[in-house]
């Protein structure tokens, strides 16, 4: 048997992800947090993000109950020495976290990615969101050639 993947692989046991639940909070929420935004941080993540979410990262989201496209918010990340140049891409799931409130992922990551962490909270949550176990995934992705 093979390392684990996915959400287990990344996080361990310190996440108990509920799918269902997340996919039945998300309801009729249809556009993702970028497409509702006119900044120019979020133009620029819509003409880019198909080259930049791996097939892995899709696996990695839908595992968890989540749309790659249908992000809660995004935010552009500077050069810095800790994760580069890129995005920050904020999503909403159901679940328990184990780990006094947050944690970063200590296994694999999906090709593609720099970083994740979870916290718990829904304070970016999309409209209408009704969890009583909202957790955050913040995804980190590499900007790319956006010339």
């Amino acid at each position: 048997m093979g390392p684990a993947t996915g959400a287990e692989g990344a996080f361990g046991d310190r996440l108990r992800p509920d799918p269902e639940r997340t996919r039945a909070a998300r309801g009729a929420w249809v556009r993702g947090g970028a497409e509702a935004c006119a900044c120019q941080a979020c133009r620029a993540w819509l003409g880019a993000r198909e080259g930049l979410v791996s097939s892995e990262l899709h696996a990695f989201l839908s595992g968890l109950g989540l749309d790659a496209a249908r992000d809660s918010a995004v935010r552009r990340l500077e050069p810095d020495d800790e994760v580069g140049d890129g995005y920050e891409l904020l999503y909403h799931l159901c679940g328990v976290l184990e780990a006094d409130g947050e944690c970063d992922a200590t296994g694999p990551l999906p090709a593609g990615v720099l970083a994740l962490s979870l916290h718990e909270g829904s304070e970016l949550a999309p409209p209408g969101w009704a969890s009583d176990t909202a957790l955050e995934l913040r995804v980190r992705v590499p900007a790319g050639d956006e010339a």
